[in-house]
């Protein structure tokens, strides 16, 4: 004699209304929502495309980039350099935009510098070409830090043709500025008081300095090439 099957109670009967729960789910798939153009990274938690070109860490920074960032990308000389061995250009072309920048970073064009940059290169666009971004990478050089030892550099060249008696703490203070009314002040100090002598000093220095990183960076760029290929 078989036992009988035990009951189940009220409390736990099965709902047999209810229909089977399916052993594998289906899952919708949705394609990631293209990447913001000009972003470096796609937002938090979207997939990127797959088929979009890595970002180099070499590349600079997005604007809504941290500070912190910023400023990591901006003063290491490796990554700058790396940065403008990697332009998608010819070596002539870099070589130039280096040169180019390197002149107008020792000009005494304070916070003007990149700006003077972008306009020279749309003047001399007819004649010949430069690569910009090397350019405003290389015109960095001067910057808060190597400010004052360019200026007072210019300014011993300058006095080598031209009579001049500023003392190095005269133009440091001539310098000294932290807003922009105060920017046009030291403008208008570096003009008055250093004047001619820093002037043709920063031609001779920047000429110089152009005249040498030219071959130097085409060099470079062919044995960077060379040793990726």
């Amino acid at each position: 004699m078989t036992a009988p099957a035990p009951r189940t109670s009220a409390g736990h009967r099965e709902d047999r209304s209810a229909p089977p729960a399916s052993t594998s789910a289906s899952v919708a798939h949705h394609p990631a929502p293209p990447i913001p153009p000009g972003e470096l990274a796609p937002p938090h938690g979207l997939i990127p495309d797959e088929d979009a070109a890595p970002v180099s860490s070499d590349d600079p920074p997005a604007e809504s980039a941290p500070t912190e960032q910023k400023l990591r990308w901006w003063s290491s000389p490796r990554t700058l350099l790396n940065y403008i061995l990697g332009l998608d250009d010819t070596p002539h072309q870099i070589a130039m935009g280096v040169a180019v920048g390197f002149f107008w970073g020792m000009t005494p064009t304070v916070g003007v510098q990149m700006m003077l940059v972008v306009g020279f290169y749309y003047l001399c666009k007819p004649f010949f070409n430069f690569n910009v971004k090397a350019s405003l990478v290389t015109v960095y050089i001067s910057n808060p830090l190597t400010m004052l030892a360019i200026y007072w550099f210019d300014y011993e060249v300058g006095t080598l043709f031209m009579h001049g008696d500023l003392t190095k703490s005269e133009l440091a203070a001539v310098l000294e500025y932290e807003s922009l009314s105060e920017w046009w002040t030291t403008v208008k100090g570096l003009v008055l008081r250093v004047g001619w002598p820093m002037l043709i000093g920063s031609v001779v220095v920047g000429t110089a300095c152009a005249l040498v990183s030219y071959p130097v960076t085409r060099w470079l760029v062919v044995k960077w090439r060379a040793r990726r290929a």
